[in-house]
């Protein structure tokens, strides 16, 4: 049952890592929007990034 718990988990931590990847890859300012607003959605993407264990 623990096995399958921890598979069912490793699967949706690396699920989530690739998706937050990939919006960083993809994120983009928009037009009209500040610098401050852009970054700090930047921002906010690395921290989460960080809190999964992707440190680059």
């Amino acid at each position: 049952m623990w096995a399958h718990l921890k598979a069912l988990f490793e699967a949706k931590h690396e699920s989530r890592i690739m998706a937050l990847k990939e919006r960083f890859q993809h994120t983009k300012m928009s037009k009209g929007e500040s610098v401050t607003v852009y970054l700090t959605k930047v921002k906010l993407l690395l921290d989460e990034l960080l809190v999964v264990g992707v440190n680059r």
